[in-house]
């Protein structure tokens, strides 16, 4: 089955903070606040809660239909700082953005197709790989993007 390819739509100012602030991490921010946490393994991990960017206040029994579908991804893909889904969709965002020039409207983009937020769709329109889904923006070095 064949799908129409179309670049997401914009995410609306009540999703986006609009006023740009210093970023709390010492990372390039654009002049928006990213804002760390550490990770397990020392590393910085980017954090939703923190996070200028957007907002998703969905709690994983608001995403998951079923107790095994929560207990796959808290075994296999929730990490370090990971609270709840949206923190694994914000931290895989943030990861693949990091290689483009607007790395906060790249995060945004890639957060809204991975979490459905805005697109009807329900949580997981699009899931990358298992290995990338669970390494990108760990740290580990296990995710090839």
């Amino acid at each position: 089955m064949s799908q129409k390819s179309s670049s997401p739509p914009e995410s609306s100012s009540a999703d986006v903070a609009t006023s740009p602030q210093e970023s709390t991490d010492g990372h390039a921010s654009n002049g928006i606040s990213v804002a760390t946490r550490s990770a397990k393994n020392g590393s910085h991990q980017y954090s939703l809660s923190e996070s200028d960017l957007t907002t998703d206040d969905r709690t994983n029994e608001d995403i998951f239909e079923t107790d095994i579908s929560e207990e796959v991804y808290e075994q296999n893909y929730q990490y370090g700082t990971d609270d709840r889904v949206p923190d694994t969709w914000y931290r895989n965002a943030r990861a693949m953005a990091s290689v483009e020039d607007d790395i906060e409207l790249w995060t945004r983009r890639f957060y809204q197709l991975l979490s459905g937020k805005g697109l009807d769709t329900g949580p997981f329109p699009f899931t990358p790989g298992g290995r990338i889904f669970a390494n990108a923006g760990t740290g580990l070095g296990k995710a090839t993007l």
